[in-house]
């Protein structure tokens, strides 16, 4: 008999048929497995006879849990396989183990999904294991995501312009989550999993790592005006923050304008970073659409604009009130302290400014839970989700128990018939 060729690897289409397996209505083998999970439904064939049949599936709403970068870390050591096939090793709280069992089987129940977002890879990248990072949190997402926070920023923009153009500035956002998030979470997963690495952009690290200096050298330099400013009161710093943000926009915009300018009459060289539009171009093209779509005559087009910019209205955009509402509490602090904020605070408001309004719950380092917990507490900002730290990881702990005590006998019964847990 002729030696296997290793070349090629052979494939049996019964392997795609997996357990549990109950007596095949046709035959009656014991042979009749789950052969797909779809998003409505799933389907059974029996390996021995080809019967196939489809069958529905009842709606179903995860919780939306957001988890830290450093909750994603830890977890990572938890993973039993972790230290075995990453090579990996470190003494962890055995709070994470506990955690890592509680989320795992509430993802296999159907009952949570931890979203990811552009804040786990741009801190990811720059981490030894960044392999086995993106591997837990493409995991616990189960392929959702969130779009990237510059998208969020112009939707939630968008919809407060267009509430300004109808003369309702005071309207609130109505902006649902699923319209945020790259996959619909409340949908029952499939058994297979599959992402592709497309390895990194030449010099991608190199910038995420800059653009993150950089960000906290401007931080610390606003830091030290906050200190030297003790008697500003926080309802003023927040005002500061809020409204300073669409007058940013418009200085970014033009000095992008400026740069061409510079290209086109030969004062500059076009450089790689020329090519592509940048943040404030792609947001001022889509201001200026939604004020062109709405009957604006041309020549008021970039007055409206301007006016809308330099608006109160912008103080209700929610990420623009959360992230002024957080930069407000720190300046109020900061003449008391002498420890400047971590290089990773900035991407930290992007994410609770950006996602906080579309979770149930969050997991967040202690410094940003206590900011936002005096936010609550002080009526200074109102929000739904519930926010967990290491200072009350118990309760985090006993939220997850909650949610799988509260699972019907009749849906674990179905989980069990469709996954075998």
């Amino acid at each position: 008999m002729p030696e296997p060729d290793e070349r090629y690897v052979r494939i049996d289409p019964r392997d795609f048929i997996s357990p549990p397996f109950i007596p095949c209505p046709k035959c009656g083998q014991n042979e009749y497995g789950i052969l797909s999970v779809y998003d409505d439904g799933f389907s059974r064939r029996c390996r021995a006879s080809w019967f196939t049949l489809r069958a529905d599936l009842p709606p179903i709403r995860k919780t939306l849990i957001y988890l830290d970068q450093f909750a994603i870390s830890n977890l990572m050591f938890a993973d039993p396989k972790t230290p075995t096939e990453r090579g990996l090793s470190k003494t962890v709280d055995p709070f994470w183990h506990l955690l890592f069992d509680k989320l795992k089987c509430l993802l296999g129940l159907q009952l949570v999904v931890c979203p990811q977002s552009s804040a786990h890879d741009r801190e990811s990248v720059l981490s030894r294991h960044h392999a086995a990072l993106k591997e837990m949190f493409e995991t616990l997402s189960l392929g959702v995501s969130f779009d990237d926070f510059e998208t969020i920023k112009r939707f939630q923009l968008s919809e407060q312009l267009q509430h300004w153009l109808k003369e309702q500035p005071e309207r609130t956002s109505e902006i649902k989550p699923n319209k945020l998030l790259r996959r619909d979470p409340h949908v029952w997963t499939d058994r297979f999993l599959i992402t592709v690495n497309l390895g990194q952009i030449p010099g991608y690290i190199e910038a995420v790592n800059a653009e993150r200096e950089a960000v906290h050298e401007s931080l610390s330099g606003v830091f030290q005006h906050w200190k030297e400013n003790a008697d500003v009161t926080w309802e003023q710093w927040f005002e500061q923050e809020a409204l300073d943000y669409g007058p940013s926009v418009l200085k970014a915009y033009m000095r992008d304008l400026e740069k061409f300018r510079e290209v086109h009459e030969g004062r500059r060289t076009l450089s790689e970073d020329d090519v592509f539009p940048t943040q404030s171009q792609i947001l001022v093209s889509v201001l200026i659409r939604e004020i062109r779509d709405a009957g604006v005559a041309e020549d008021q087009v970039r007055p409206k604009l301007s006016a809308f910019l330099h608006s109160p209205s912008l103080k209700l955009v929610p990420f623009n009130r959360i992230a002024a509402a957080l930069y407000a509490t720190v300046a109020k602090k900061a003449p008391h302290q002498n420890k400047l904020p971590t290089k990773g605070f900035s991407i930290d408001v992007d994410v609770i400014s950006c996602l906080l309004p579309y979770c149930d719950a969050m997991f967040l380092d202690v410094e940003c839970w206590s900011y936002l917990s005096e936010l609550k507490r002080s009526g200074r900002l109102s929000y739904d989700a519930r926010v967990f730290s290491l200072r009350n990881k118990v309760e985090f702990a006993d939220y997850l128990e909650e949610l799988s005590a509260a699972v019907s006998p009749d849906h674990r019964h179905l989980v069990g018939e469709i996954y075998g847990l």
